[in-house]
């Protein structure tokens, strides 16, 4: 039986099933507001928006040990507010989904504080400097002409990155746009290349579960990469890092070396792919937090997953290729059509921040 926090939709809606598939009775905590809680694979919805642990902890802290009370829970999971448990799991009676301290987390997650990590233990990263705001980069930055991108030094779901050939690229998305207010700011060197990633379950410093990936057409495509695997060894170990992570890095055109770029200390977007290509990372989490070994569980190189909505848009089209080519496809699809009232909810909203920002 788990209360799973739900914050960021999307992803919460994703580790609810990952939930499901485990065989757990699934609790949702959040805002009222939530899409979450028109799923039919929530058992139960409670009102206790994330943002009140930032606000207000011991009222948070309070109100989900009054819920345990009640309903005596077996795992919190953090389907999002990771941040939330890395600082409050002491004072939270209910037992924690493995995470990471707070100092590490904020060692990853902070873009800057990990490209620095990555120098002192030497894994490859793109040339980076940091300024506190945009007016700042503007004074400071001189351009010699090369690709570059800009992004915020703690945000996700890539808000608030530009991709330019020069700071004069930077005027009118950054320097004239007064809705531009991130900072501090990262101006990071362009890889001309292609995207790998590394997802991650470990414990005490020690890699339990890892899956690397690439995208392919909309499509995630898992690989098999040794060296990715080795930079990201190094990197759990030099923070004994514990929970589920996701690693973003890049392989050069020119010689096919790689570099590491950031890293989400908490569950990712494409979570789904590996459920349906083999390893239940949530699944695997609750293992390990109930001291059991993880399972022997793989993904086979050559896998591929594609999303439910991208997959009902390619059967509109009459494109059924890759539901040929990937049975973890329909696995997508089941999820929309057995539980379709959130994912409406969650794409109307974004179609009208769409419709909004134009």
């Amino acid at each position: 039986k788990v209360l799973l926090l739900c914050g960021t939709e999307g992803l919460s809606l994703q580790i609810l099933y990952c939930l499901k598939k485990a065989g757990c009775t699934v609790h949702g905590v959040g805002s009222g507001k939530s899409a979450l809680r028109h799923s039919r694979l929530i058992e139960r919805y409670y009102v206790l928006p994330l943002q009140l642990a930032e606000e207000n902890p011991d009222a948070f802290v309070n109100g989900i040990n009054t819920l345990h009370d009640s309903e005596r829970f077996d795992y919190i999971v953090p389907g999002s507010g990771v941040n939330v448990l890395c600082a409050l799991k002491e004072r939270i009676s209910i037992p924690s989904f493995p995470v990471p301290s707070l100092e590490t987390y904020h060692c990853l997650n902070d873009k800057w504080n990990f490209y620095n990590l990555c120098l002192r233990i030497g894994v490859p990263t793109p040339k980076t400097m940091r300024f506190d705001d945009k007016n700042a980069l503007r004074q400071k930055y001189k351009d010699v002409g090369q690709k570059i991108v800009v992004k915020p030094t703690a945000e996700g779901f890539m808000n608030g990155i530009v991709f330019a050939n020069g700071v004069t690229d930077l005027q009118t998305p950054i320097f004239d746009n007064p809705d531009y207010r991130f900072r501090p700011l990262l101006l990071q060197e362009f890889i001309d290349g292609v995207d790998i990633d590394i997802s991650i379950l470990a414990l005490n410093g020690e890699i339990k579960k890892a899956a690397v990936q690439m995208w392919n057409d909309k499509t995630v495509e898992f690989i098999k990469n040794t060296e990715l695997v080795a930079l990201t060894e190094k990197l759990v170990d030099a923070t004994n890092y514990s929970g589920v992570a996701h690693f973003d890095a890049r392989i050069a055109k020119a010689d096919g070396s790689l570099y590491l770029l950031e890293c989400n200390p908490r569950f990712w977007g494409s979570i789904n792919a590996a459920l349906f290509c083999g390893v239940n990372f949530v699944a695997e989490g609750l293992c390990i937090a109930s001291g059991a070994d993880v399972s022997a569980d793989t993904i086979l190189p050559g896998m591929k997953y594609a999303g439910p909505l991208c997959s009902l848009s390619r059967i509109a089209r009459l494109d059924f290729r890759h539901l040929i080519d990937s049975t973890s496809i329909k696995g997508g699809i089941g999820q929309f059509l057995h539980d379709p009232i959130p994912h409406i909810l969650i794409n109307c909203f974004r179609l009208r921040q769409l419709t909004d920002n134009r």
